[in-house]
């Protein structure tokens, strides 16, 4: 899991930076890079939760966001993530 304080106040840059960020955020949930992606209610703190085999290959996942070079990312590596989706049946296969 990864963790941002995010800067207040917000500069021109990051705020700038925002629709880029929010089309990699949503590319990398597409291809189940980030699994969960949750913003504080007064905005001042990130969490997501990136799908990587190592350290390594979710500080790339990270760096490759726009507003990461405004924050500093705090890595907690988990030994299991639980959500909802993992208590659904299958999804339906059509073929």
């Amino acid at each position: 899991m990864v963790e941002f304080d995010i800067p207040s106040p917000l500069t021109v840059g990051f705020m700038r930076k925002i629709p880029a960020h929010r089309k990699m955020v949503h590319k990398f949930l597409a291809d189940d890079k980030i699994v969960n992606y949750t913003l504080s209610m007064d905005r001042s703190k990130l969490w997501m939760v990136v799908k990587a085999e190592t350290e390594f290959d979710a500080e790339a996942i990270v760096a490759e966001l726009p507003l990461t070079m405004y924050m500093t990312p705090v890595m907690h590596a988990l030994m299991f993530h639980n959500n909802s989706f993992d208590l659904r049946l299958p999804a339906l296969s059509l073929n």
